[in-house]
């Protein structure tokens, strides 16, 4: 068993893989692993993202091709609320029959954090996804 917390598990539209957050690594990043388990030692566990951001709530879009998540910025420990955090998107690994150009695209900032895309909300077409964002009120 790997030492980390996974948080946020969501089944690929395919079925065959299963996408979650982890720190198993150090930082949070997003990893994917077969949908019938990672075998013996997470031998089958794949990390998705690394860099320098901290990543949650991968979601796939309906066609398979794309992912969009949440990076809070380095050094964040959990997904809090009331934070500028970054909508970002790149190509799903295995989109093509294997893991290539991996590059993530910053769609956009926005001050929200927990709430903001916990869960899937990508359009059946997959040409759009909905997002929470808000701005506190003063007191």
């Amino acid at each position: 068993m790997h030492a980390g917390y996974d948080d946020g598990p969501e089944y690929s539209p395919d079925g065959k893989w299963i996408y979650f957050n982890s720190n198993r690594a150090g930082g949070w990043d997003i990893w994917r692993m077969p949908a019938g388990g990672a075998g013996p030692e997470d031998a089958r566990a794949e990390r998705v993202t690394s860099d320098e951001g901290e990543d949650w709530f991968p979601h796939v879009s309906p066609d398979g091709k794309k992912i969009v998540f949440l990076t809070f910025s380095k050094g964040t420990p959990d997904h809090p609320a009331n934070k500028v955090v970054a909508l970002r998107m790149m190509e799903a690994p295995g989109a093509h029959g294997k893991r290539v150009n991996m590059k993530i695209q910053e769609l956009m900032k926005v001050f929200g954090g927990q709430g903001t895309i916990n869960v899937n909300s990508w359009a059946p077409d997959s040409k759009s996804f909905a997002y929470v964002t808000y701005e506190l009120l003063p007191e």
